[in-house]
């Protein structure tokens, strides 16, 4: 059987515990020359560079190599590439990696096999969008979420905590009110240095209502964390606040 086909608890907008759990503990130890390839891989398609300047090919080799050492970032970050493509844009890169999602979601359950939690928060994303011959189904995909979540995948923990900061529920929309349990999922991501779960906590705290958990001096704490983690959303925030 397929590892998308897995049975899974089903997702429980109501639960009333949550153990945090850091996803550093869930991963294998990192080959030290595939972790210099995956970076290599980063470096020729950084940010920085003009679109005809970044070698999408380059990137797409050195990945796969370091994927074939178990590298699993490399594998996140090469199954990312075949979910979009490289420089195949309107601004079109020196090279051109064309999209190839089968192959993609094939990465993902590799590394689902290897038990990376990153990967079955992709799975989730792959269900909701329907990428790569995955049958799209939401329920199998917050399920895939939450059990990333429970894994300690930082992705996770943000997506679903923000789903739960609601004060009601509205399943139609995608959020639910458990801010009880809401609040601690946003910390474990934070106590994990991801900015964006940072923005979100901070957003959720903001206010003056001290039976939701609102309290404006944490907002501002833990929205300075968030920019501290490199968030632009926590600085823009700050900024504009």
């Amino acid at each position: 059987p397929l590892p998308r086909h897995q049975a899974l608890k089903p997702f429980d907008p109501h639960r009333s515990s949550f153990t945090c759990k850091h996803e550093a503990d869930a991963l294998p130890p990192i080959d030290p020359e595939a972790d210099r390839w995956n970076d290599e891989a980063l470096y020729v398609t950084r940010f920085a560079l003009w679109p005809e300047d970044k070698d999408w090919q380059q990137a797409e080799q050195l990945w796969i190599e370091a994927a074939e050492r178990k590298h699993w970032k490399a594998m996140m970050n090469l199954a990312t590439l075949y979910e979009k493509g490289g420089g195949n844009g309107i601004y079109r890169g020196a090279t051109v990696v064309e999209p190839n999602t089968y192959r993609a979601v094939a990465i993902v359950e590799e590394a689902m096999q290897l038990g990376i939690p990153a990967a079955f928060d992709k799975m989730g994303n792959y269900h909701r969008n329907g990428t790569g011959g995955v049958r799209p189904d939401s329920s199998r995909a917050w399920a895939f979420w939450q059990l990333a979540a429970d894994m300690g995948n930082p992705q996770a923990l943000t997506h679903i905590g923000k789903a739960l900061a609601a004060t009601y529920d509205n399943p139609e929309e995608g959020y639910w009110g458990n801010r009880a349990i809401a609040l601690p999922m946003l910390e474990c991501p934070v106590a994990q240095g991801y900015g964006p779960a940072a923005h979100r906590l901070g957003v959720t705290l903001r206010g003056t209502d001290a039976s939701i958990g609102e309290d404006n001096a944490r907002a501002l704490r833990v929205l300075q964390e968030g920019v501290k983690f490199g968030s632009e959303g926590a600085a823009n925030y700050l900024f504009a606040s």
